[in-house]
Order: C-alpha cells, then structure tokens, then sequence
C-alpha cells in the first residue's frame, strides 16, 4: 500500500539524489575551471533516433567550435537517477544545465506546454504541428521563467502518436476499458471519455508491460515500433493521431547567462541548428515507421471520417474544461494556435 510515509521517502530520495548532483557539479567545475561542463539528461534510452540524436550533434559541435572550452555531457533514461517530468525542477535547483523531455510532461505546469500537447489538435499534417508549435515558444519561456529559470533551447514536434496494440480496437469512441500507456494528462481524459483506461508509465516499461499484457496497447510514435522494438508484442496499428506535442529542450538561464560571449552565442546557434535538422529528420518518421510496420506483418487500420467526428465530439469537453480553467492569456494563445491550423474554436 502506498502510505504518506512511503511518499515523504521517495520525496526525500529525490531530494538527496538532485543535491549530490549539485554538490557533484560544483565540485566536478572547481576540478576543471578551465572547461565549462554541462549536465544534459534526456528521457531517451540512448542514441539512434532523431530526438536523442540531436543531443549527441549538438554536443560534439560545441566541444569541437569551442576548442574543448565547454563540453556537453549527456545522459539516457535515469542515468542521472532524475526523472523527466522533474527536470525543471533539477534546472532550477542548478542539478543539470540542460534536460530533454516533452511538453506532454510538463502540460499541468506550463500553459504552453498544455497548449502543445492538447488532444486531436494539429493532428492533420506535420506542417500542421510546425506551425502550431512556432507561435508557442515565447508564451512557453515565458512561464518556464516565471516558474523554474529556464526556457526553451530548442523544440521538434514529435511525429503524432497514436495506439500501437496487441488487442484489436473496434471503436475509437468506445475503448471498452482497453488499457493505454499515454504520455500526456489531457490525452489521457481523452482516454478516460473513450472508455478507456490511461496507463501513466515511462516508455522503457513499455515493452515488459505489453508483453506481459499488463497494458493493451500504447498511444506512441511509431517510430518506436523499431526504436523501442514493441513491434515485437504488438499486432495492430491504428493511425489516429491523439496529439503532436513536442521533443523539448530545455536550458537553465543561470547556467546559459554565466557563459562568456562567444561560448553562449556558440550554443545558441548549434540549438537552431539541430532544431531544423531535427525537424526534417521527424516529418519523415511517420513514413518511415509505416513502411517498418508493414514490413513486419503488423496490420495497420486507418480511421474514417465519420470516426473522427465521433471524438471531435469527445474531445470538445476537455478542451472547453481546460479553457475555462487556464489564464486569460493562455486562453488567447489556445485560440490562436488553433487559428494557425485552421480551425475556429468557440468555447
């Protein structure tokens, strides 16, 4: 059973991990004054897929154009014993430099973050999910700011995730209590209206929890059909995209701002760098994914209209619900992002 006590000590186990890790940083900075060294962890297992693969780019390029000055470590999964949805936190608390997560993880913090990884919205095209998230990235920093002294050093839309299942969907309005791993709060409300059941876990426990049929399915990229080899404990894919929300970067501003001149403007640049690649490598990912699916047998259905329809009537709900929650400012930029992909929304 999970007690208080035994939630006042994972707190506490937190707690210690982000001080050694800042106590490890000062004195890893007194060692070697004349290399500035950054802590970057990210929330993917390890290198091969665009979204680590831009991390890996971007510190090898700082390293090299600074002549070794500043060096960029960076860390998968938990290797830094801090989970993703925390890493604000580690950057405000000067843990780490930098972090990767996604805005689906920070969604209940950071308006802009809600905005991004709001359910069936820019799901139509990539291009769609480019210009969605454009406008966002100023509101985002603003609030990343206010709350934790970081921002935004680079974003990528995600391809859109949609459910990956070993259990065969017959309704998308009606998931007949399938149990679906989602990595965002508000597409799991989606989840919840569709009568089905939001599984909140980390996509390392993904393949364990598919293949021992702990969960039915994940709302995933397709991509990690291959990255994550669930192709191997799932049989059906549907392409319905529950929402794009975005690879995101963050950066400490105490950390960022403490770099001479050259160095800061160095890192700046390489950030808009791996960004565009980024994005070019994403909006070929789905694709991708597509033709890696077919090529292991896995049978792949694609939504009617009439069931799109079926959940834009779902959804309405939970997008009036959290309009009528968020600040008059986030408001406009919901209405707003929405305008960019074409749709007029009344509350």
């Amino acid at each position: 059973m999970y007690t208080r006590r035994n939630k006042k000590f994972v707190l506490l186990v937190k707690m210690f991990v982000i001080t050694a890790l800042i106590f490890v940083g000062a004195t890893s900075a007194f060692a070697a004054s004349d290399t500035i060294v950054w802590r970057f962890p990210s929330l993917e297992s390890g290198p091969g897929y665009w979204a680590s693969d831009v991390i890996v780019q971007f510190s090898e390029a700082v390293e090299s154009r600074t002549n070794g000055r500043m060096k960029v470590n960076f860390y998968w999964g938990g290797e830094l014993g801090i989970s993703p949805r925390d890493f604000p936190i580690a950057l405000k608390q000067g843990a780490i430099q930098a972090g990767h997560g996604s805005s689906a993880y920070y969604a209940k913090e950071i308006e802009g973050c809600a905005v991004s990884a709001m359910p069936l919205v820019a799901v139509g095209s990539y291009d769609e999910a480019i210009q969605l998230h454009q406008g966002l990235k100023e509101f985002m920093n603003k609030q990343l700011e206010e709350k934790y002294n970081a921002k935004v050093l680079w974003m990528i839309p995600w391809e859109f995730v949609q459910p990956l299942t070993n259990k065969k969907i017959e309704k998308y309005a009606d998931l007949n209590g399938m149990k679906l791993r989602v990595s965002g709060l508000l597409t799991g409300e989606l989840i919840k209206a569709s009568n089905g059941v939001p599984v909140s876990m980390s996509l390392s426990e993904v393949y364990t929890s598919l293949s021992k049929k702990v969960i039915d399915g994940a709302v995933s990229s397709i991509q990690n059909l291959k990255t994550g080899s669930l192709h191997e404990v799932t049989n059906y894919v549907y392409n319905f995209y529950y929402h794009s929300a975005a690879s995101i970067y963050l950066v400490s501003l105490d950390a960022l701002n403490a770099l001479p001149d050259d160095i800061r403007q160095i890192v700046l640049e390489e950030a808009e760098r791996v960004e565009s690649e980024g994005m070019k490598a994403a909006s070929t990912g789905m694709q991708e994914g597509l033709e890696f699916a077919k090529s292991k047998q896995l049978e792949i259905f694609n939504p009617t209209e009439e069931q799109r329809e079926e959940m834009r009537v779902i959804v309405k709900p939970i997008w009036d619900k959290w309009y009528q929650e968020a600040s008059s400012e986030a408001q406009k930029q919901f209405i707003d992002a929405l305008a960019r992909t074409g749709v007029t929304y009344t509350p």
